[in-house]
């Protein structure tokens, strides 16, 4: 669960706390992988039909870029008190 937190906060810091485009890589990530997933299930059963786990694979998906947005907004949420913190009458130089 640490890998998955420290890759959505990454992916939020790379991408500035845009959640449009953390949204588009996640979309992304998952067209290519689902690309190789129906390639792996052609050369083990010989088609391309829907399994059971493929409802579960588009979830965690889905997820993961809800949780990537939620990242963004803590990223946001850093820069702009760290903005506040700088623009304060009580700082000094």
């Amino acid at each position: 669960m640490l890998k998955i937190k420290e890759s959505a906060m990454e992916l939020a810091v790379a991408s500035e706390g845009n959640p449009v485009s953390t949204t588009i890589v996640v979309m992304l990530f998952y067209l290519f992988s689902y690309i190789a997933y129906c390639n792996i299930k052609t050369l083990i059963w010989g088609d391309s039909a829907t399994h059971w786990i493929d409802p579960f694979f588009t979830f965690a998906f889905i997820a993961y870029a809800a949780y990537c947005v939620y990242a963004c907004a803590c990223v946001n949420t850093v820069k702009k008190q760290s903005q506040n913190l700088s623009h304060s009458p009580m700082h000094t130089q």
